[in-house]
């Protein structure tokens, strides 16, 4: 094995895409390498803003090899005998004749390394799947920014190739940084690499540059008696922006500190990349954390003026529109919304707000509806779409709206992924859970559901948020199903045509992803569509849904569980043929006065018990303790089957048959344990 060093080295490669392309490199060069019979072992693969880097150990050669195929028979017709030698390449007189077959005996010769790697190199640059590329002057090479260069080196020496016909050269040779240090670098090694660039002011490792602007960033606050607002984001994307990270800080005037902690920030981190920073109490300090890619000879003062000033101006519209906005009370915005549109086929921006208004029955909902999207109108946002929401909630404390109202226009977007939190006041989660459902109906209603991996408006995101208000809120009585019925009402009020098969979709939808969400986290499928296959057409309580397939998958893994089970099974298996032969189902009522064997008398009055002892425990959804009632009727089950159920008396037989349906009824309260799986 010898050491294989790849660079490509571009104009910038932009920040967000640089870490999973570093890891597709290597992959691709693994893949590409391993269908040329060559195993690139012990792989490390790096990123700059201007290089893309692999290194590894790679074979000097290929291994020879000699492989026998059999093709078709000697007197098969010509066109399949053609076919048979084009596939191997070798003609009717190299291929052997052995028991009415041809034999082709492939035999591949070792084929340097060196030789090989060009072709790798170049295909995997051609294929490579960046989520844009761009072409440049005569090159037919697609790349996320022009090349520049290509650095290969194996087993200490260059590895030339030409990429394209008048392209780029491969060499031995690479720059240092762009700015400070753009001298040409002759590479022998991987290590003689890394210590060169270091030297020429380039840290290839991006963990140690993040490492460094972090610790930089950490002392800089220290100096200044501040604290570094932590935003590894922020700190992941600069990660990609320079090479050789300096760290400087600046300071905010006065003035502008009066701009919500939010809105600040927002403006210093999306348009300008900046960090910042807080005081001793947590307020927002006057300071400012920029990332520059040079170390200035000056020290950085002639540059901090030139970012001081883009600041100032972004500060100086931000302060502005701020002003500006808390002179319109959001109720003056709202009417604006009707110029928005939600969706061509389904209205306004204010029509979905009415509708939220309409569905619920809560005053102060109904309050927060009709203004929780004025701030999509206010200069503020305008400026900086990111601050939708934060922006409503502060309008709305600064017009002495009640406290709930303002804080459900911020956190009614919640959950806005996995990672998020959901909303827990309760004129929040209902403005959320109202909100998300209506985007749900209403996308349902026209047809526009999520296909495969599309879902170009986020309704599976919008469902998650549904079931993850519900299940983390404990609505235990929530049902969303008569929520989903009215909201489809208000879309044909508003002259939507509704599918008519919408609402199925929709309950269909939500329990997919509900079973989806479970599955993450660890709950079996068959549990969930056990407990599921309970629900009425007229119900669907999310909450009670996955507590029960929960408390139902934990009693499963006792052995009581496994042994209730197999009884039921028996006991389906034995009414199901007893329906056949009486044409007729069973409904659990059985004759007391006839039983006369121990074992029925037992199974029934402990049934009875069951029932009266689990139903309690159903009513408050303590699914748990309902199970461990269940857990009693183990073994006088296992007794009652001790007798022959199918007996000869039919009178005896009907009433066993009905001791059996009752058991079944038992168990559905809680799941139809037929959906269990055999293990």
């Amino acid at each position: 094995m010898a050491e294989l060093l790849i660079e490509i080295y571009s104009e910038e490669i932009p920040a967000r895409m640089q870490l999973k392309a570093a890891r597709e490199f290597g992959e691709l060069l693994a893949k590409e390498f391993k269908a040329n019979a060559l195993e690139f072992a012990d792989v490390r693969t790096y990123v700059t803003p201007q290089r893309l880097v692999a290194v590894g150990q790679l074979p000097q050669q290929t291994q020879a090899s000699s492989d026998e195929r059999r093709g078709p028979k000697i007197d098969a017709p010509d066109k399949a005998i053609e076919g048979f030698l084009r596939s191997t390449g070798l003609t009717r007189e190299q291929c052997e004749e052995r028991g009415g077959y041809l034999f082709a005996n492939i035999r591949k010769d070792a084929v340097a390394a060196k030789d090989v790697i060009p072709d790798v190199v170049r295909k995997v640059i051609k294929i490579f799947p960046w989520p844009k590329s761009m072409k440049w002057a005569q090159s037919q090479i697609a790349w996320v920014r022009p090349l520049r260069g290509i650095l290969c080196i194996f087993n200490g020496q260059a590895v030339p190739f030409e990429l394209e016909p008048g392209g780029i050269n491969a060499s031995n040779t690479t720059i240092g940084h762009r700015f400070m240090a753009p001298e040409q670098l002759t590479i022998s090694s991987f290590d003689d690499y890394q210590a060169k660039l270091s030297q020429h002011y380039v840290e290839l490792d991006q963990d140690k540059r993040r490492e460094t602007i972090k610790q930089q960033l950490e002392q800089a606050a220290k100096q200044h008696n501040i604290k570094l607002v932590e935003d590894n984001g922020l700190l992941d994307e600069v990660t990609g922006l320079a090479e050789h990270p300096s760290v400087f800080v600046g300071e905010i005037e006065s003035k502008y500190m009066k701009l919500p902690p939010v809105a600040l920030k927002t403006a210093m981190r999306v348009h300008q990349k900046y960090f910042a920073f807080e005081q001793a109490d947590g307020s927002l300090a006057p300071h400012f954390g920029v990332v520059s890619n040079a170390r200035p000879v000056d020290g950085g003062t002639l540059m901090m003026q030139g970012y001081s000033r883009v600041l100032e101006a972004r500060l100086s519209d931000a302060l502005f529109f701020y002003q500006q906005d808390l002179d319109q009370p959001l109720q003056d915005l709202a009417p604006q919304l009707a110029n928005i549109i939600f969706h061509e086929q389904l209205g306004t921006i204010m029509q979905k707000c009415q509708r939220v208004e309409l569905l619920s029955e809560d005053n102060l909902v109904k309050r927060a509806a009709n203004i929780y999207k004025a701030d999509l109108v206010s200069s503020m946002v305008y400026e900086f779409p990111e601050l939708q929401g934060q922006m409503g909630e502060i309008y709305a404390k600064a017009q002495s709206e009640v406290d709930d109202v303002a804080l459900a226009i911020k956190e009614h977007y919640q959950p806005q992924g996995p990672a998020d939190a959901v909303p827990h006041n309760k004129i929040s989660r209902e403005l959320a859970l109202l909100d998300k459902v209506d985007t749900i109906c209403g996308f349902f209603a026209i047809g526009q559901v999520p296909t495969g991996s599309k879902d170009p408006y986020a309704l599976r995101r919008a469902a998650l948020g549904i079931i993850r208000i519900i299940i983390e809120n404990e609505l235990t009585e929530y049902d969303i199903l008569p929520v989903v019925q009215q909201s489809l009402q208000l879309y044909k009020s508003q002259g939507v045509s509704v599918d008519e098969q919408a609402l199925t979709k929709i309950v269909d939808f939500l329990a997919d992803r509900l079973i989806v969400l479970l599955k993450t986290d660890g709950v079996r499928y068959d549990c969930v569509y056990a407990v599921m296959a309970t629900q009425t057409e007229d119900e669907l309580n999310i909450w009670s849904i996955a507590e029960r397939a929960r408390a139902l998958q934990g009693f499963l893994n006792t052995e009581d569980g496994d042994s209730l089970l197999s009884a039921y099974r028996r006991a389906a298996g034995i009414l199901k043929d007893a329906e056949k032969s009486y044409q007729k189902g069973f409904s659990g009522e059985y004759h007391p006065e006839t039983l006369t064997e121990i074992q029925e008398k037992v199974l029934a009055e402990k049934l009875s018990e069951v029932a009266d002892a689990a139903q309690p425990h159903l009513s408050k959804h303590k699914y748990v303790a309902a199970m461990g009632e269940l857990a009693k009727l183990r073994q006088p089950v296992d007794a009652f089957f001790e007798l022959t159920i199918n007996d000869d008396n039919q009178q005896v037989r009907e009433n066993r048959l009905e001791l059996l349906a009752d058991l079944k009824k038992q168990t559905m309260a809680i799941a139809d344990l037929s959906k269990i799986e055999a293990a």
